[in-house]
C-alpha cells in the first residue's frame, strides 16, 4: 500500500504505552536507519519518544544475533541511565504489520498486573514472559522480563524468542487479546501481495 513494511511495525509502537525504541539494523543498515529516522520525526513531533539505532554486523548469522544485539543494547542504556527502576524488552518484528497497539499495551499492563500482584502477595510464581494469544494461539510480539536476558543472550545465534520460552514454559503468562495480526508474518514477496490482494 505504498508504506515500507517497517512504518506499520513503528506505528504499532508509537501508538502504543511504548516511550523507548531500539531499533536494531543489519542488511541495508543506512538506507534503513534514514528512513526510520524521517518517518519517526514526522510522526512523533512533540512526543517524549526517544529511539537509538543498533547495527547487527553479524546478522546473516540469524535472527538471534539481532534479537541478542537489541536486549544487549537495552541493558547498556538501563545500567548507564537508569540503573534503579525495573525494565522489559518487547521484542518487536519489522515484518508484521497487522498487530494492534491495543495488544502492546495489553502485554504491558498485564505484566505490571502481575509485577505488582507478586510483590504484594509474594507469589512463588513468577511471570517472566508475556505472550499474546488469539483463539488459544500464541503469537508476537514477545514482552520479556530482565530475569529471561541473561538466556536470552546465551541464545545460539540463528534461534529466536520461541526457543527460549519454550525452554522457560513455566514463566510464561498468555495474554487473550482480539487481533489475529498477532500471527501475520510477511516473509516473501507471495506473502505480501496475498495480503494486499485481500485488502482489496
Amino acid at each position: 500500500n505504498g508504506k515500507p513494511l517497517i512504518a506499520y511495525a513503528l506505528d504499532t509502537i508509537i501508538q502504543s504505552q511504548i516511550r523507548h525504541i531500539t531499533i536494531v539494523v543489519g542488511c541495508d543498515a543506512t538506507n534503513i536507519e534514514s528512513y526510520c529516522k524521517s518517518y519517526l520525526e514526522s510522526q512523533t513531533r512533540g512526543s517524549s519518544i526517544t529511539v537509538e539505532f543498533i547495527v547487527n554486523a553479524d546478522f546473516e548469522s540469524g535472527m538471534g544475533s539481532s534479537l541478542k544485539a537489541g536486549v544487549s543494547a537495552v541493558l547498556n542504556r538501563n545500567i548507564r541511565h537508569y540503573p534503579s527502576i525495573p525494565h522489559a524488552a518487547l521484542i518487536c518484528l519489522a515484518d508484521m504489520p497487522s498487530i494492534n497497539p491495543s495488544t502492546v499495551n495489553a502485554l504491558i499492563n498485564t505484566m505490571n498486573e502481575v509485577t505488582k500482584d507478586e510483590m504484594i502477595h509474594s507469589t512463588p510464581e513468577h511471570a517472566a514472559a508475556f505472550v499474546p494469544s488469539f483463539n488459544n494461539s500464541r503469537g508476537n510480539p514477545v514482552l520479556l522480563m530482565p530475569e529471561l536476558f541473561d538466556l536470552l543472550l546465551d541464545l545460539s545465534e540463528d534461534f529466536g524468542a520461541r526457543h527460549l520460552l519454550q525452554a522457560n514454559r513455566e514463566a510464561v503468562r498468555e495474554v487473550p487479546v482480539n487481533d489475529a495480526g498477532i500471527f501475520l508474518d510477511l516473509d516473501t514477496q507471495e506473502q505480501l501481495r496475498n495480503l494486499e490482494n485481500d485488502s482489496l
